[in-house]
């Protein structure tokens, strides 16, 4: 009887044993994955995993934070817990025993970004990263983090960048998991130029070689249709910038040598452009996350560039909005149309306009008010108006207010005034 209990405490043990081998990863391959690639992608999370472990608890070391985020966002002394949080959440998909955020990895080759060339891209709402084979590719300018460790004493940030464990942190930030989930990164700018000039608000997104037609993320405020000079603050919102905060903290600590940045960007004229354009010194990973890239839409705000215009016409019908209104991936869903009979949409309390155009889950309804003078609007459950500065829904004014102590005189045209505001949608 000894012998049998004995017996059966063994095979229970082993059982418990092979049963914590088993234990499910938090991230796991498909079948698309060979052993060689498999081995490839586990090396390169466990580098990208110790990059932003480092970048998670040493975030303003050395000049990455500063350089590489606007000013006006680390007037903020929260911001950098902010980008911490970000780095610790990234290095929690990472990590193959945490479960906060499963996802799948793919070797598919066939997909519409690997066919355009990129390396890896992001599906957040299949929750599935999946890897091209250029990705693994010895050509090229992505190298393994390990060829880039080994010339600790040669590289500067660009080619630390340049190395397979960024890709990773690149295509995690295109999670809400990562990130807010209503701030989740998109790719406004590519490449050390880019992503320097970026948070100085002097990156203009029409010199993007990798820029596309119809998916503006940076409108031109004189044609929203084009790219322009992006917002600094979108900084916090780009892909390659953690990715650039990452390699430069967590291999300067490898290397045990502050990662020099390159020389600064210095423009040179583009003859088909109409702006300074740097030298163009960008890889692009991907096409931002699946979401962005197959036109589904990604969870995040749509933007509204308002002008108001106030006639001299009585004042039941007096004001007017020129509006353009964009997807969260910058695609524009509406425009204004220009016309002789009329300055813009009447949005006067009487005429309470609503707006709802292909790609507009609600319509969007728009109140100009004389009293208190303001503008309200309606975006399903969500409401907000043109002074409202906090919550899911904002305005800011851009450029002057306009003068409401005497009435608008015909013979000197109309006044205007214009708000950029954002809401979920």
């Amino acid at each position: 009887m000894r012998s049998h209990t004995l017996l059966l405490h063994s095979l229970v043990s082993l059982g418990l044993s092979e049963a914590s081998q088993l234990k499910t990863r938090g991230w796991k391959f498909s079948g698309s994955c060979d052993q060689g690639k498999q081995d490839v992608i586990k090396t390169e999370l466990k580098h990208a995993k110790e990059l932003v472990d480092t970048a998670a608890a040493n975030v303003k070391d050395g000049v990455y934070y500063d350089t590489f985020f606007a000013q006006s966002l680390r007037d903020d002394p929260n911001f950098s817990t902010k980008v911490s949080n970000v780095f610790s959440k990234v290095s929690k998909m990472l990590d193959d025993a945490n479960h906060d955020y499963d996802f799948e990895i793919t070797c598919d080759n066939n997909t519409d970004m690997c066919k355009a060339k990129y390396y890896a891209h992001m599906g957040d709402s299949k929750k599935r990263m999946n890897f091209c084979d250029v990705f693994f590719s010895p050509s090229g300018g992505i190298k393994p983090t390990q060829e880039r460790l080994d010339k600790c004493g040669e590289i500067t940030l660009k080619e630390a960048q340049w190395s397979r464990s960024s890709i990773l942190v690149h295509e995690c930030t295109h999670t809400g998991f990562a990130m807010d989930p209503e701030k989740r990164t998109l790719d406004y700018a590519y490449g050390f130029s880019a992503n320097y000039l970026l948070p100085l608000g002097k990156w203009n997104r029409d010199c993007a070689p990798y820029k596309k037609a119809g998916k503006v993320l940076c409108p031109d405020p004189n044609d929203p249709k084009k790219e322009g000079i992006c917002d600094a603050e979108k900084s916090a919102e780009n892909a390659d910038t953690y990715s650039f905060v990452a390699a430069g903290v967590g291999f300067s600590k490898l290397c045990k040598r502050a990662i020099p940045l390159p020389p600064a960007p210095s423009a040179k004229r583009a003859l088909s452009r109409r702006a300074e354009c740097p030298a163009d010194d960008a890889i692009p990973f991907d096409d931002g996350a699946d979401e962005d890239f197959n036109g589904s839409g990604p969870v995040g705000k749509c933007g509204l560039d308002i002008e108001e215009l106030w006639t001299c016409e009585p004042d039941t019908n007096n004001l007017y909005g020129r509006m353009t209104i964009t997807a969260p991936d910058g695609n524009v869903l509406y425009e204004t149309g220009g016309s002789t009979r009329s300055p813009g949409v009447p949005i006067g309390d009487q005429q309470r306009p609503t707006i709802q155009e292909e790609g507009m889950s609600k319509g969007l309804q728009v109140i100009a008010e004389h009293e208190n003078d303001y503008i309200q609007f309606y975006y399903g459950d969500v409401a907000w108006t043109s002074g409202t500065t906090e919550g899911e829904a904002t305005c800011k004014l851009v450029g002057d207010n306009w003068d409401t102590e005497s009435p608008v005189q015909c013979d000197q045209g109309a006044r205007s005034r214009r708000f950029q505001c954002q809401y979920p949608c």
